[in-house]
């Protein structure tokens, strides 16, 4: 079946149509990128209007087409929208073919999307270098081990990373063929990802020219990339690590935001205040703070 077809489509449509399905998004699997549907021929969104229930899957066949369907309510979609974490469910929310939408919820969600409001933007950029944060610094630990294929692997994940990050700094979204969409944005990240993987250096000294540039790199934008941690430190005061993530609106396994804190404040852009807890006071609660005016160390 190919959802281009009308009667398939509008058969499908009435399928899954209920009182509180407000949306349908279909997205039909790629000869090139079949991996982006899971491999099944068809994936559909399905947004239901009902309090959030988490993401649910079901998979099965239909006029011979092997449908992946995922379902989540609309404050799911949003959410998920807003932080710009799930990078394969905005994908398929912003470029499959709508089929189905009530109020125009669908379309007015990707007018929002496509101009990148600056606080998505800086949630997204956030999630992003804590990404490239943790693979390069994994990196590095494998380097000093002499593990270097491992040192390998990881740095690769890093400089992907960091390609997304120059994509969504200007203020677009990543796509499909990441190196493709940096090149002609950045093309010194671009050249990194050339030195590092068809460069006749050593394989030591190829990690070790790459491993600089991106200590450079992570120096140089972590303020920017940081700002929206910043600015909830700066509006909140003195706050905790749980506080931290309800007010970035984020889950513990989505950023790690343990590393992050650790660098900001060896750059002097937050500081650590300790405040005693528990009836003796002899349990030292961390929280963070927004130093302003701070000095940089070199």
């Amino acid at each position: 079946m190919s959802i281009g077809m009308n009667r398939s489509r509008s058969e499908l449509v009435a399928s899954l149509s209920g009182e509180d399905v407000i949306g349908i998004v279909a997205y039909e699997k790629d000869a090139h990128f079949s991996t982006l549907t899971d491999y099944f021929d068809l994936m559909l969104l399905v947004v239901i209007e009902s309090v959030d229930t988490g993401i649910s899957l079901s998979h099965y066949i239909k006029d011979h087409c092997r449908i992946q369907e995922i379902r989540l309510s609309k404050n799911r979609l949003t959410m998920e929208m807003d932080k710009g974490t799930n990078h394969e469910l905005l994908g398929w929310a912003t470029k499959g073919e709508i089929l189905l939408d009530k109020d125009a919820y669908l379309g007015k969600l990707r007018l929002e999307w496509d101009e990148l409001t600056t606080e998505m933007q800086e949630r997204m950029l956030l999630a992003e270098f804590s990404i490239f944060l943790r693979k390069y610094l994994q990196s590095k630990e494998y380097e000093r081990t002499h593990l270097l294929l491992d040192a390998y692997r990881y740095l690769l994940e890093a400089l992907y990373h960091w390609a997304r990050l120059v994509i969504i700094e200007s203020g677009a979204y990543p796509g499909i063929s990441v190196w493709e969409q940096v090149k002609p944005i950045n093309l010194g990240v671009y050249k990194l990802y050339e030195e590092l993987t068809t460069s006749s250096e050593s394989l030591l000294k190829r990690v070790q020219l790459v491993h600089l540039a991106c200590e450079f790199s992570v120096v140089s934008k972590m303020e920017e990339s940081c700002r929206a941690l910043l600015k909830l430190l700066e509006k909140s005061g003195a706050i905790g690590i749980r506080e931290i993530y309800e007010g970035l609106g984020l889950h513990d396994a989505e950023i790690n935001l343990s590393l992050i804190l650790d660098k900001l404040l060896g750059k002097e852009l937050i500081e650590e205040v300790i405040v005693p807890a528990g009836e003796d006071k002899t349990l030292l609660t961390l929280k963070y703070k927004h130093k302003e005016h701070a000095g940089r160390r070199a």
